[in-house]
């Protein structure tokens, strides 16, 4: 698992942080890597898409479980994983299993959803061709996992950046975005949000439908 840290936090504790490295550490400024203190793992897989689990705020334990429990089996899908948590859920890491684990700490949960992807966005780097971002509060079947991973490729035929998931019919989570689109999020005011984004570029959105694979996990 790595971690991710601002670099005042890293200038404030850097002897502890190299005594204690056990992992890689990315260091971070103003949203984006600066530095590491280990080496790189090897580059992501192409064509897999990174994905980002938002569980910086406390939900059910039955949720939780259900969605770590999902996200687990679907691990082989995506290039990497970043978790992003809370003081509150400190714990919440550590229950994850993927080759490229990283963990992105957030000192402000009760903000707008679009400060947490910012911070997990911290761990994307410009090899990262898509990802999608999840929240822990709301459990997902490997099945959508997998469709709108496999979606990848047709939204690269049709030219779009943007990969929004329908159930019958209906706009809902998770979303995927190109890695193109890490600047825009990084710069939007968390008063806009993601809606904002989807409503700017409502031209380079690829719809997938997953109302088939949420059915075949009930």
């Amino acid at each position: 698992m790595k971690k991710i840290i601002n670099i005042t936090t890293a200038k404030h504790h850097l002897l502890q942080l190299v005594n204690d490295l056990e992992e890689e550490i990315i260091i971070t400024r103003d949203g984006e890597p600066v530095a590491v203190l280990a080496p790189p793992r090897p580059a992501a897989a192409a064509g897999r898409p990174v994905l980002i689990v938002l569980g910086a705020r406390k939900c059910s334990p039955t949720a939780s479980e259900q969605s770590i429990a999902a996200i687990n089996r679907a691990a082989p899908l995506f290039s990497k994983l970043i978790v992003v948590y809370s003081r509150e859920t400190e714990e919440l890491p550590a229950r994850f299993r993927h080759p490229d684990l990283q963990a992105v700490a957030t000192a402000k949960p009760e903000q707008p959803i679009v400060t947490s992807l910012k911070a997990g966005l911290t761990g994307c780097g410009p090899a990262d061709e898509f990802f999608m971002f999840t929240f822990l509060s709301k459990p997902l079947p490997v099945q959508v996992f997998a469709t709108l991973a496999a979606a990848i490729a047709a939204a690269r035929r049709a030219g779009k950046g943007i990969i929004v998931p329908r159930r019958h019919g209906r706009p809902t989570h998770p979303l995927l975005f190109a890695g193109r689109y890490k600047a825009n999020i990084m710069k939007t005011r968390k008063e806009l949000g993601i809606p904002h984004i989807i409503r700017r570029h409502a031209d380079d959105i690829f719809y997938q439908d997953i109302t088939a694979a949420m059915a075949a996990a009930d």
